[in-house]
C-alpha cells in the first residue's frame, strides 16, 4: 500500500490514536528494524547486530542537548 492509498483508508480518528500509541511507544529503533529484515535475508548466518553500523546507546536529552551545546561557537549558548 502506498502513501495516499494509506491516506484514503485511514480516517481521522483511526491517525490519532496511532499518534497517542506513538507517543507512548515508539514502533522501534529503525537500526534494529533494518538489521533484522537484513539478517533474515542472509538465511540465518548472521545476527542483526552485524547489520548495524556501530553499536549506539539511546541518548538522554541532556546528552543531545550538551553535543549541539558543544557542537556550537563558543561565543553562542544554547538556549533552554
Amino acid at each position: 500500500m502506498t502513501l495516499v492509498e494509506s491516506w484514503k483508508r485511514i480516517n481521522s480518528e483511526e491517525l490519532e490514536v496511532w499518534q497517542a500509541e506513538h507517543s507512548i511507544e515508539p514502533f522501534g529503533d529503525d537500526w534494529l528494524q533494518a538489521g533484522t529484515v537484513a539478517c533474515a535475508s542472509s538465511f540465518g548466518k548472521n545476527r542483526p547486530s552485524d547489520f548495524i553500523p556501530y553499536s549506539r546507546k539511546r541518548q538522554t536529552p541532556e546528552e543531545m542537548q550538551r553535543i549541539v551545546a558543544d557542537s556550537m561557537p563558543k561565543n553562542r549558548k544554547l538556549d533552554k
